[in-house]
């Protein structure tokens, strides 16, 4: 029976769980194949946990039992009347959404050494489970000091029959050089497998690979049309061969063949919604728009008659270049100048476009320029003077308010959210940031991507189940023409 391992996936989950109190520790099976190495594990003071493993694909076919967890122990020599430290181990089967799905399982193990604990691929009213990707969650707990492993979640894989692969599909066999435009495969799989989609040029050369696991069902793949070096594909014929494998069993192929065209020459442009002549005042922004017949990295830049330049946005991941498909786009020119945060209102400017496609054309366009200067004052009032008017609120760095509800996100507590709720008194440029402990950036929850806010109230909701338990920071920044401002609040997770 062949076996296949992958690298080992662990997360931590903060779920309650039960020990078992009795099951039997038997030698490991040969031929048994783990997805753990040995690594650092928790200790105290009479063992040490040498090894913790889950077979990663459960063969159920046979119908009989299967070890599928296993602790290796190694126990300190004992001090004076000493006795050995009873060690009670736990786990249970989980779906993909962390419902429980066997009955919790494990049991007491006093000596040094391997231990191995089975399940029976039947579910707690003793059906068998069907084909399937699930979760195991394994907890190790000393009798008298404590736990050495709690809530280690390891990868099992349900298999009973060879994926039997059927229903082939391609949506085209002809395809465009373009973000969108490779075609789609589908196909149905019946078991549980490893797919690997190859995409292999006319000369039978790879040029780009994908693996990953697939659960029984109808699933769809598209090549991003990159290489392994994450150049785009040349204009030819190629060949997509998706190959499911069963590690239990044998494997399947599929061929998809299909023509690759260029894209068409690049056309683009940009252009200011402003006459030649423009009075401004105050914080006016200029509307203007980018045309493109192809999707393309856009970097837009303000530029003077002093040959000055001012970025005009960027992407999430703080580059200057914009990905933007075909069409029209529209956008905002706020005449800021970012070195001093002041407004242009006077001189002549325009907006300067380098334009790069996928296939590396590239191209820099400017729009039509436009001559600033102040918008005149308006005259002196000769009606009498009208009673004054209410008070506007002051312009100004933004007053900032943040609450986090809730402020510890319990374990096995339901769902696993915690709400952010901001504010701000002043149209701002916002960002809220998730730092973990050691002050590594875990999340952008929110990027107004250097356009503003409008003041008012505001909420996001962030799913904290893949986190680790412990201590976070949300950091809510705003600032705008008049200087910036910072409020934190702390989360945590962990048990009750």
């Amino acid at each position: 029976m062949k076996k296949r391992g992958l690298r080992p996936a662990w997360a931590f989950v903060i779920l309650p769980i039960l020990l078992a109190s009795a099951a039997g520790a038997v030698e490991i099976p040969e031929g048994v194949q783990t997805n753990c190495a040995r690594g650092e594990f928790g200790e105290n003071q009479y063992v040490d946990l040498r090894l913790a493993l889950v077979e990663e694909w459960l063969d159920v076919s046979g119908g009989g039992e299967t070890a599928v967890a296993a602790v290796e122990l190694e126990f300190r020599e004992l001090q004076g009347g000493d006795r050995p430290e009873k060690i009670e181990t736990a786990f249970m089967v989980m779906d993909g959404e962390y419902n429980q799905i066997s009955p919790v399982l494990g049991g007491g193990v006093r000596d040094s050494g391997m231990a191995v604990f089975k399940w029976n691929g039947r579910d707690r009213e003793g059906g068998p489970v069907p084909d399937g990707a699930y979760k195991v969650l394994m907890n190790i707990k000393g009798e008298r000091y404590g736990s050495l492993l709690e809530g280690a979640v390891f990868p099992l894989n349900v298999v009973s029959a060879a994926p039997a692969v059927s229903e082939p599909r391609i949506s085209s066999r002809k395809a465009v050089l373009e973000y969108g435009g490779a075609p789609t495969f589908t196909f149905v799989s019946a078991g549980v497998g490893m797919a690997i989609l190859v995409d292999l040029d006319a000369d039978g050369n790879e040029v780009s690979r994908w693996e990953g696991l697939m659960p029984p069902g109808k699933h769809t793949l598209e090549s991003d049309l990159l290489n392994k070096d994450g150049k785009p594909y040349k204009p030819g014929k190629y060949l997509t061969r998706a190959v499911v494998a069963n590690p239990l069993g044998e494997s399947e192929a599929l061929d998809f063949e299909y023509e690759l065209a260029g894209p068409p020459p690049l056309e683009a442009a940009v252009t200011l919604k402003a006459p030649g002549s423009l009075a401004v005042k105050g914080d006016e922004a200029i509307p203007f728009i980018v045309t493109l017949n192809q999707p393309a990295y856009v970097e837009l830049r303000h530029v003077g008659a002093d040959g000055k330049t001012d970025l005009i946005g960027g992407s999430v991941s703080d580059e200057p270049a914009v990905l933007l498909g075909r069409g029209t786009h529209e956008y905002l020119w706020h005449r800021v100048d970012t070195a001093k945060f002041e407004f242009y209102e006077t001189g002549t400017h325009w907006v300067r476009a380098a334009v790069k496609t996928l296939a590396g054309d590239e191209a820099i366009l400017d729009s039509n320029r436009v001559a600033l200067s102040p918008a005149p004052k308006p005259p002196e009032p000769r009606t009498p003077a009208r009673p004054p008017a209410k008070p506007q609120p002051k312009r100004g760095i933004p007053n900032l308010k943040l609450t986090l509800a809730p402020e510890h996100v319990v374990i096995g507590g339901g769902r696993m959210i915690v709400k952010i709720s901001y504010s701000l008194d002043q149209d701002s440029m916002i960002k809220v940031r998730i730092y973990d402990k050691r002050g590594k950036l875990v999340r952008t929850a929110v990027d107004s991507r250097n356009e503003h806010v409008g003041k008012g109230s505001y909420w996001k909701e962030i799913d904290v189940e893949n986190y680790d338990y412990g201590s976070y920071k949300v950091v809510f920044e705003a600032i705008n023409f008049h200087g910036e401002r910072a409020a934190s609040k702390h989360f945590s997770v962990g048990w009750r």
